[in-house]
């Protein structure tokens, strides 16, 4: 089964540049990240309706949820932010680390246990951003025009 979710991490990774490189020239990118937001909440909706779940959440969720989103927010905000002053092969090696830093995280605060082709398969990801970057201007990278 590990096989087939770090596919779909693998496809995940594909994906998210696409919709970066579309919404980086969009003229109004809030107005984008908000349509993608919209998007997703239809396809659980219906995922939801088809499958038959309730759509009741426990209180005891709340709080996740409200830190989930908190941090979904503050993705998009920091990548908008990202967006306007910097450029794309500078910034996001840096969003696709993400990954690496739950990893750490939830190893060594919460004792998850990862095995190595997860852990590989992060690696895999994390260098292939990385790889993104422009040799030129380097590391921090020109400011837009």
């Amino acid at each position: 089964m590990e096989i087939h979710w770090i596919s779909i991490v693998l496809v995940s990774a594909t994906i998210h540049p696409l919709r970066e490189l579309l919404l980086n020239k969009a003229s109004n990118p809030i107005a984008c990240y908000l349509g993608v937001a919209v998007v997703w909440l239809v396809l659980a909706t219906f995922q939801n309706i088809i499958v038959g779940n309730d759509f009741r959440i426990p209180g005891d969720c709340w709080p996740l949820i409200v830190i989930s989103a908190s941090g979904l927010t503050l993705y998009y905000y920091g990548t908008l932010t990202a967006m306007k002053v910097g450029q794309m092969s500078i910034y996001y090696p840096i969003v696709r680390s993400s990954p690496i830093a739950i990893v750490i995280f939830s190893w060594l605060i919460l004792g998850e246990k990862y095995t190595s082709l997860s852990v590989i398969a992060i690696l895999v990801i994390f260098v292939g951003a990385i790889m993104l970057q422009n040799s030129e201007p380097g590391f921090l990278g020109k400011k837009k025009h």
